[in-house]
């Protein structure tokens, strides 16, 4: 697949991948290259990936694969102790590098991206593989104006500071608990709203119980102001215990039976 796409793809220098060449010494070579449509990839020799702006390509000045881990890695997926085959919701999906994370794992993963340009690359990413939502979740359904930057993924229904001059898109948004009403169990809900993340968790209210782990980012899009606390607050008011309070909350659902936690988590109880 990276061979053919890449076939395809003319590369080029610009300053940015100057930039990155020597940034990476001893690291993977990235190529940044426009495919006949336009489309802008990055590779580092193993992965191809579908990126928005040239500037994003500093994200993998050390490879795609540590790109994604740390990703990983932020958002605490490891104490999800993930099964193949457990259903993972992804909202604010972005260009699908946390959902690609997802899918080594084995896992059915529901991507949520509302912002057109990142939807592209999205689906570039995770051909057939991810079930694709394409709009905004909310704490209502219905029409809800986004504020747009793709150039740095802070695409936000939130008006901050740095969105003021921002061109804007009405798109349908949706609760997640009328999106997910009839999923069942999901192991782990994670993501960032760009500021937006406690109404995204009050559009969730009526699936909480049904899902064991929440991990979502909370960092200062708000104004430059974090949602931790609006979020803590939310979780814990719904039977959640905060297992990490950072730019990175991670949560687990105590209503969750012993079943679902690891055998250390269960002898400590």
């Amino acid at each position: 697949m990276l061979d053919r796409v890449w076939s395809e793809v003319r590369i080029y220098q610009p300053d940015m991948a100057k930039t990155l060449g020597r940034w990476v010494r001893g690291r993977p070579t990235i190529k940044m290259g426009r495919s006949g449509n336009g489309q802008l990839y990055v590779s580092d020799g193993r992965r191809l990936l579908a990126i928005v702006n040239e500037r994003r390509a500093i994200k993998y000045k050390r490879g795609i694969e540590e790109r994604i881990g740390k990703l990983m890695a932020d958002y605490h997926v490891a104490e999800a102790h993930l099964s193949p085959g457990e259903l993972v919701v992804n909202f604010g999906a972005n260009i699908g590098e946390l959902a690609i994370g997802l899918l080594a794992k084995g896992c059915r993963v529901v991507a949520i991206e509302p912002d057109p340009a990142a939807l592209t690359c999205l689906n570039l990413n995770c051909p057939g593989e991810v079930e694709i939502v394409p709009t905004g979740v909310w704490n209502e359904d219905g029409d809800l104006t986004f504020y747009q930057k793709p150039a740095s993924a802070d695409t936000s229904a939130i008006l901050s500071h740095g969105l003021r001059d921002a061109p804007t898109l009405t798109i349908p948004a949706i609760r997640l608990d009328t999106l997910l009403a009839d999923r069942g169990r999901i192991r782990l809900l994670v993501g960032d709203a760009e500021g937006g993340e406690p109404e995204v968790l009050e559009g969730a209210a009526g699936i909480l119980p049904q899902i064991d782990y929440v991990s979502i980012a909370c960092g200062p899009e708000r104004n430059g102001e974090r949602t931790i606390k609006q979020c803590c607050a939310i979780l814990r008011g719904n039977g959640f215990q905060i297992l990490h309070e950072s730019d990175y909350l991670f949560a687990r659902n105590d209503q969750v039976k012993d079943v679902t936690r690891t055998p250390r988590e269960q002898r400590a109880r």
